[in-house]
């Protein structure tokens, strides 16, 4: 799967089709790949997600307890409010059918 951490301008207005592209084989790989930098690597998975709801004002009491679920719920959230976008692989002909197409490494 593969999806892209939209950018923001200034003033905090989401700058769509712009930003880090994140590879993984699953939701909790591209949690993992969301938290590598030098101040959130060592954060534990459920615990980044948790923070980055409270940044946004988001509720994380609705994250499951299960690292893999949360991750699942953490990305579709902020997919929904424009944070991310899942990316379809240009090669993946059954991509209208997946909720998320899978990423192709280059």
């Amino acid at each position: 799967m593969k999806v892209r951490i939209n950018e923001c301008d200034l003033n905090g207005k989401l700058i769509h089709n712009s930003g880090e592209l994140i590879c993984g084989d699953n939701y909790l790989a591209i949690v993992e790949g969301m938290k590598l930098s030098p101040f959130t690597a060592g954060i534990e998975p459920l615990t980044y997600m948790r923070e980055v709801f409270g940044r946004l004002g988001l509720d994380a009491a609705i994250l499951p307890a299960e690292p893999e679920d949360a991750a699942r719920e953490f990305l579709l959230k902020i997919a929904s409010i424009g944070r991310i976008q899942f990316l379809v692989d240009s090669g993946d002909e059954d991509y209208e059918r997946k909720e998320v197409p899978p990423c192709t490494k280059d």
